[in-house]
């Protein structure tokens, strides 16, 4: 699990070593969509909803009944938990952490998001925050202000997602190093296919039915991409595509390492324990994740 950068001007103590989860937290019953992105003094960092569905019962335990598609009213949290958490293995004690003199504080980022799944900034020095929602769009945060125009909606592009939940959508984004100069940027979404009968996503038993792959594509900003908030949704260009089996279990982080390069995560294509819990196993023997002949269950470099 990897979080996202600081915003400009924060910088985060060397010190701290944390995990950064986020929660979706049902407020109340009835109202209209609405979310808060809540962020730590010392940074900002929002992780997607594939990462929390990952996270080990002891670190998150109570969401069953919460998720992030189709509240009616929502709070987007970022917690960090600071330190080191030592879990021990089988039946011996659990180290005890003495409490430290580190305050968090949260502080109100946005308010008026439906689903977001992350955040990141282009590192043009602009200061702008950029928001990836799952339902497609890209929302740009401007000197504290969330603008009314998305940078980018592909929502078009999406297959229908579930009322109350669901792991496709718009699941990652990432800025080329030098957007300042050429205004390319990357995103991971998921796209509607048709798909064969016979296979996992067509069960008519299924949790949710229909099928879909992975894309992978570059966009462009439209004019300066110093000062535009706006980007060429006609710009599209897909580096790379998969299908997957079953609607959930699709990663989605985007992200250039040091070396240049774009790593991209997918996951194992769905079902549970890799399909492996299936009679018989939906994704092989030996399940996608331990496969070395298929994309699934992997981090990708281009």
């Amino acid at each position: 699990m990897a979080g996202a950068a600081s915003p400009a001007g924060v910088d985060a103590p060397a010190a701290v070593i944390g995990w950064h989860f986020t929660l979706f937290r049902k407020t109340r019953p009835g109202g209209e969509h609405s979310s808060v992105a809540s962020r730590l003094t010392w940074g900002l960092a929002v992780m997607g909803g594939g990462a929390l569905r990952s996270a080990r019962p002891h670190i998150v335990s109570h969401l069953s009944e919460e998720h992030e598609m189709g509240m009616k009213s929502s709070k987007l949290v970022t917690i960090a938990v600071v330190g080191c958490v030592c879990i021990a293995s089988g039946t011996a004690a659990r180290a005890q952490i003495p409490p430290g003199d580190i305050t968090i504080e949260l502080e109100p980022v946005a308010s008026g998001l439906i689903a977001p799944l992350g955040v990141t900034h282009a590192g043009d020095g602009s200061g702008r925050l950029f928001i990836w929602e799952q339902t497609g769009q890209i929302r740009i945060v401007s000197n504290g202000q969330l603008l009314a125009t998305p940078f980018l909606d592909i929502s078009d592009k999406l297959p229908e997602l579930g009322v109350f939940f669901d792991e496709r959508g718009l699941l990652g984004l990432a800025f080329h190093p030098n957007y300042r100069s050429n205004g390319r940027f990357f995103v991971r979404y998921s796209a509607p296919r048709e798909g064969d009968p016979d296979e996992p996503c067509n069960d008519p038993d299924g949790f949710i039915v229909g099928c879909h792959e992975e894309i992978l594509a570059e966009y462009r900003v439209v004019g300066n991409p110093m000062i535009s908030n706006v980007a060429d949704p006609d710009s599209e260009i897909i580096l790379f595509r998969v299908d997957e089996p079953q609607f959930n279990h699709d990663a989605g982080t985007v992200a250039f390492g040091p070396d240049g390069l774009l790593y991209f995560s997918l996951g194992d294509g769905g079902g549970a324990h890799d399909g492996l819990a299936d009679v018989p196993p939906s994704h092989g023997p030996i399940g996608h994740g331990q496969n070395i002949e298929t994309p699934l269950g992997a981090m990708l470099r281009i």
